[in-house]
Formats: structure tokens, sequence, C-alpha cells
């Protein structure tokens, strides 16, 4: 757990055994890369980011919580470019950190892909440290082809809301498409 794997030169790597990527940077680069993480559970933290055409699927994590450790952090979850697929088919669930200025960002950009086709809830986080200025999960689809699939969505709620601008006091949770 924790640091950062970047995948993007030509070599198979034998990933069966790994059960935990919370608080990983995962970055996966290049047209026919694809990377699996058959066996991931916990993804707690991690942020994830496909581009150029590549493929990350991470068929066992049922759900997602930012797992704030400050004030001002940012998770993400990314694809760029025709092709570029982060598959998290089995999450049903995404929580928001729970400090100051926490944010969750869900962006498929320019023809990128992001399953999230289980998500029943996306929440803003509760508790921990009581300041919800700022927070917020925002998912946005930009570009021809550009797609997040929320098939089975029907609850999103945030704690605090009324300024668009994401990093103003009063931030809240949205979905774009545009």
């Amino acid at each position: 757990t924790g640091g950062a794997v970047d995948f993007n030169g030509a070599v198979t790597y034998p990933l069966g055994n790994v059960t935990n990527l919370s608080y990983t940077t995962v970055r996966v680069a290049g047209a026919d890369r694809s990377i699996s993480f058959p066996a991931v559970v916990d993804i707690d933290g991690a942020s994830f980011y496909v581009s150029d055409g590549a493929r990350l699927s991470l068929p066992a994590v049922t759900s997602y919580a930012h797992a704030s450790t400050g004030s001002n952090q940012d998770r993400r979850f990314q694809a760029i470019g025709a092709g570029s697929v982060l598959g998290l088919s089995g999450v049903t669930s995404i929580t928001n950190g729970t400090g100051y200025s926490n944010h969750v960002f869900v962006e498929a950009l320019n023809g990128g892909l992001i399953d999230l086709s289980a998500v029943t809830e996306i929440a803003d986080g509760s508790g921990g440290f009581n300041d919800n200025r700022r927070r917020a999960v925002a998912v946005t689809a930009s570009g021809a082809s550009s797609t997040v699939r929320l098939n089975s969505l029907t609850t999103l709620t945030d704690v605090r809301g009324g300024d668009t601008n994401l990093y103003a006091d009063d931030a809240f949770s949205r979905l774009n498409a545009y």
C-alpha cells in the first residue's frame, strides 16, 4: 500500500497475488497495454490514471472511500483518450473524504471510459474532521465518446452545497457531461 506504480513498458506483470492498493497511485499508459488486478479488494485512498488507449481493470473491488488523512487532498479516477478504459465494474459505492477541501474526481476525457456501472451511491464523507467546506465528488465526461458508466446510480448526496466552484467554501458534488 502507498506509493506509485507506473505501467508503460513492454513487460508482463504477475499481479494475481496483489490484494491491496490503498493510498497507491497507479498509472497505465500506451495502446494495447492492459493491466488487471484480479485479487485487489482494497483501493481506499488510491488514484488511477489510464491514458493513450490503455486498460486497467480491478474487478474484485466493491467500494471506494477517499480515506483522507487531512485537509486539501484530491483523489482521481481518470481515463484520457480513445480506447482508454478504467474498469471498476464491481464498485457499488464511492465516499468522499471528511477533511477540508477533500475531492474525488472521476474524469473520462477525450474518448476515455470509466466503468462504474454497479455504483448505486455516491456520498460526501461524514464525521471525521468536521469541516465540510470545499468538499465534493465531481464526475465529468468531456469530449467525443467520453463515458462514465453509472447505470445503477440511485443516490448522490452532499453534506454542503451551494457553489459551483469546487474550491469555494460552499462547493457541492455534481455530475457533468459536456
